[in-house]
């Protein structure tokens, strides 16, 4: 799979097993990801935990390349490792214990026959990318999965290639474009993930009606093994007898003994722990604090030129969901990017910048014509522009001139952009961004 800036990879492929049984659908999540960062000098840099993953030619003409592993079938993983060492942007941290390096299958003993990692030449798949934050597909996968049904020994994972062509240390056109890891805080649907349509043997796979003639609940993300999407679970008398392990799950409000896969597959419940009871505050949402990472947002990759000196941008408002705490579902917000934080933009004073700001708001990939939120029309803004979510961006603090400075007079609609040059003009500071609308 050759080619790899956006949001999120979906790997997109389909699978034939066996005969005479209705197409099942399942989406595989990858178990290990990371980035092959050629060194500049003799460090070893990789960035198992990261929350993207990067592919094509950094500015300083170093390659990189994304690698992406899917658990298809029980055997032990092979192709590559991957650690806990973390950075945000293409140039990686110090390799720690089996991260997957340039050099390094699993670093710090297991190495690649050649540096670059080691892949058959042959792309197995191909697509072209833009610079739009979107989700890219690679079709024709289905030769290669089968493979790796067939023979699990030889799952090594996909590496993704962009173009490495035209650089020098001289001179460089950067390529390098950034996808969403699944180490990321982003909703799964960012992730890389692997769609695979496959036809089942009759006897292997179970079916809701199967599962409730046999007094079991029925769970349809495992396609491994015969007989595990039916599973049994307790009685009320053994939950009362205490032979289970059971605990508290809540469900919209409510509390109820059951197990953990009951209330997480069946019930998408929040499961309190096994041994714990239903009282009256069992299920009073209450946020642990500090259990989150801070959020480091990514520095924004330029269209033209490089991050920190004379560049052009390319950033979308767009909507999407996030979650905002380990133990809240993900939430609907708005930013840049499909970031949250929206990305870092780096520049050197007296230098300056283009960025195109998109209005990319949609809602069921439609473009929006109205709010998200109710918006009361007889303000002065939303008595013009009524429910028709328009945004301006402006950056606070920054010495701009007026036609760039996010004036609400200057907002624009879904489908709409505009270019802004900051000339930076003023002393080195950290400013920060966000939408100016009149009537927000």
């Amino acid at each position: 799979m050759r080619s790899a800036k956006s949001s999120t990879v979906l790997l997109l492929c389909t699978l034939l097993i066996g005969i005479n049984c209705q197409v099942q659908h399942i989406t595989i999540y990858p178990t290990r990801d990371g980035t092959l960062i050629e060194p500049a000098l003799d460090e070893v840099f990789a960035g198992g935990s990261s929350n993207a993953i990067y592919s094509g030619v950094l500015a300083e003409a170093r390659r990189v390349r994304a690698v992406v592993w899917f658990h298809l079938l029980q055997h032990i993983p092979q192709g590559f490792g991957e650690g806990s060492s973390s950075f945000d942007g293409g140039r990686g941290a110090p390799a720690e214990a089996n991260d997957v390096t340039w050099f390094h299958r699993e670093f710090p003993d297991q190495l690649w026959t050649t540096p670059g990692g080691d892949f058959d030449p042959t792309p197995s798949s191909t697509t072209s990318l833009t610079f739009a934050q979107s989700i890219y597909t690679w079709f024709g996968l289905e030769n290669v999965v089968q493979s790796w049904v067939d023979n699990p020994d030889q799952n090594h994972g996909f590496i993704v290639i962009g173009n490495e062509e035209g650089c020098t240390p001289d001179s460089c056109s950067p390529t390098a474009r950034r996808f969403t890891s699944k180490d990321s805080d982003l909703h799964q649907e960012r992730w890389p993930h692997l769609f695979v349509s496959f036809t089942p043997p009759d006897h292997e796979f179970a079916t809701p009606s199967v599962c409730e003639n046999e007094e079991g609940f029925y769970d349809p993300g495992t396609i491994s093994c015969a007989n595990v999407q039916c599973f049994e679970v307790c009685s009320p008398e053994e939950i009362t007898a205490d032979v289970c392990e059971t605990g508290a799950c809540c469900v919209n409000g409510e509390c109820r003994i059951v197990e953990e896969r009951v209330c997480q597959i069946l019930l998408r419940g929040q499961f309190n722990g096994f041994g714990t009871s239903c009282g009256s505050d069992s299920c009073v949402l209450r946020l642990q604090p500090f259990v989150d990472a801070l959020p480091i947002p990514p520095v924004a990759t330029p269209v033209t030129g490089r991050a920190g000196s004379s560049a052009e941008y390319v950033l979308t408002m767009d909507e999407f969901t996030q979650k905002l705490h380990r133990d809240l579902p993900p939430t609907t917000v708005w930013g840049y990017n499909r970031t949250f934080p929206g990305p870092t933009l780096e520049a050197w004073s007296g230098v300056p910048i283009n960025v195109t700001w998109i209005n990319n708001l949609t809602s069921e990939g439609q473009l929006r014509t109205t709010h998200y939120l109710t918006v009361e029309d007889c303000l002065h803004g939303p008595s013009i522009t009524k429910s028709v979510p328009f945004t301006v961006p402006h950056v606070h603090g920054g010495k701009i001139h007026a036609r760039w400075d996010g004036h609400p007079d200057f907002q624009f609609p879904p489908g709409i952009s505009d270019t802004y040059t900051y000339h930076n003009q003023q002393r080195a500071s950290m400013l920060w961004y966000h939408d100016h609308a009149l009537g927000c």
